[in-house]
């Protein structure tokens, strides 16, 4: 009879889930031979295929080596570097980084030598290396973690003046002989002379070619402003921070910042 599908089909067994006759679908198309039938798994989408194996997560992943950018390739090239994927960057220190993308600038010494020196801003190399005043490991001296925010100020711009940390050992031994003067440093931590302080940061920094000046153009040597020390409202006494030029905080030994009360330019020169 014509449209009668079940009668052209005499030969070919219903399936009894399947009205239509159909046989089932496996990775490779329809099963047609008693093997493949036998071979069937009821686990394999009729659609996809046969499930996916669960990855092996005991896998070690590889790292994979990925081009750098053609400015980061010209750096690395004139700093001496010659491989262009991303293992070129171990073989920078975090500090070579910091190097690199420091702002520097140079000033002549009395015979016309050039001295390296680097600039008061959010790119000075030594940052992260500059201690809060209450350091645990400058607990030995409580004064410092009470009263000594302009101390430490003023030893954070001879520390990234030159690009060099100071050790907390260093701290304690420009504190130990700053002391001993009054003129220096009086009671609780009253910075008399920031210019004799810096000088004893800067000599335990092995730095003997260069001086600071706070608040004064020294006279008779050329001298380059750097940045502003200041001090802010907080409790009866105020709190010193370092900003740089524009007003910018760049290092601050404690938490408290806001408006100054009082400002003094910090300038550098050779010796």
């Amino acid at each position: 009879m014509k449209g009668d599908w079940y009668r052209s089909r005499p030969n070919k067994p219903i399936n009894s889930t399947d009205p239509t006759g159909l046989v089932a679908y496996g990775p490779n198309g329809p099963y047609n031979t008693d093997e493949e039938k036998g071979n069937y798994n009821p686990e394999w989408n009729t659609t996809y295929g046969p499930k996916e194996k669960p990855k092996d997560d005991t896998t070690t992943p590889t790292n994979p080596q990925i081009p750098l950018p053609k400015f980061l390739i010209n750096l690395f090239t004139s700093s001496g570097i010659t491989k262009d994927t991303d293992s070129a960057f171990y073989l920078f220190s975090a500090e070579r980084i910091r190097e690199i993308l420091a702002t520097k600038y140079f000033i002549n010494d009395k015979s016309g030598n050039l001295i390296k020196l680097y600039a008061i801003d959010k790119y000075n190399p030594v940052l992260k290396d500059l201690m809060k005043q209450t350091d645990e490991r400058l607990s030995s001296i409580p004064d410092i973690g009470k009263w000594g925010c302009y101390f430490m100020s003023v030893l954070g711009y001879a520390q990234m003046t030159v690009g060099q940390p100071l050790s907390a050992e260093q701290i304690i031994s420009i504190w130990n002989q700053a002391v001993k003067n009054p003129k220096i440093l009086s009671n609780k931590a009253d910075v008399r002379n920031p210019d004799l302080l810096a000088k004893i940061a800067l000599a335990e920094l092995g730095r003997s070619d260069i001086g600071l000046a706070f608040g004064y153009q020294p006279p008779g040597v050329s001298s380059t402003a750097i940045g502003v020390s200041t001090k802010v409202p907080y409790s009866t006494t105020g709190h010193y921070i370092a900003r740089d030029l524009f007003g910018n905080t760049i290092y601050n030994s404690g938490n408290t910042d806001g408006i100054s009360t009082k400002e003094a330019t910090v300038y550098v020169h050779a010796k």
